[in-house]
Order: C-alpha cells, then sequence, then structure tokens
C-alpha cells in the first residue's frame, strides 16, 4: 500500500521498505509525511508524492502486542474512528475485548512448535 491509495493517515502504523522496523505517522502536511520509529534509523520525514512506506496490514498479521501494556492481542477489526482504531481481544486477566489505537500495536511474529 502506499500513500497514492489515500491509506496514510495520522497515527496509521508503517513501515519503511528499507527497514525492518516500525513506526506511527505523526503528522502530514501538503509535501511531507512525518514518522515517530521504533528505532532511529529510518529518517523521520518523507516526500509525500512518493514515500517508500507500507502501512501495515493489521488483519494479515492478526497478532499484536500493546505497546502500553506488553499483552498480547488479536485484531478482530477496524472500528470507527478519526483516528485509526482496531477491537482486539486481551487474553490476560480472564480475557477481555478493548479497543486500541493502531499507535499502540505492533505485530508478533508468528513461530511454528
Amino acid at each position: 500500500m502506499t500513500t497514492n491509495e489515500g491509506n496514510m493517515v495520522v497515527g496509521a502504523l508503517v513501515k519503511w521498505i528499507g527497514a525492518k522496523t516500525y513506526g506511527v505517522v505523526t503528522d502530514i502536511d501538503d509535501r511531507m509525511i512525518y514518522v515517530r520509529w521504533d528505532d532511529d534509523v529510518p529518517p523521520p520525514q518523507f516526500a509525500i508524492s512518493d514515500p517508500p512506506l507500507l502501512r501495515v496490514d493489521l488483519l494479515q498479521h492478526q497478532r499484536v502486542q500493546l505497546m502500553s501494556t506488553e499483552e498480547n492481542a488479536v485484531v478482530l477489526g477496524a472500528t470507527a474512528s478519526k483516528t485509526p482504531l482496531w477491537q482486539c481481544f486481551v487474553a490476560t486477566n480472564g480475557g477481555r475485548t478493548v479497543n486500541v489505537p493502531e499507535a499502540d500495536l505492533r505485530p508478533v511474529a508468528v513461530t511454528d512448535p
């Protein structure tokens, strides 16, 4: 996915094509997209015309970690909101369904037993 498809919004979880780190779009103006990265490797801004950014498909990954609490969860679906928000099932403490901002989610690698 690219910005040409209209999916880059403030709060979106993205990856830079040149790195294996996640970041969150913090601002978008007429010329630039600004990203706060989990690592300091990628540049923090990109020209809006054709940025090398991919929006993370959380429905494809489904298993995620909440950055704020370090809990593991499963993405159930998107929730209507001005900023990207996802309904997730968190299994800890008896299990609960919560709405989580996309900026707080990171995909968890699934390993075979």
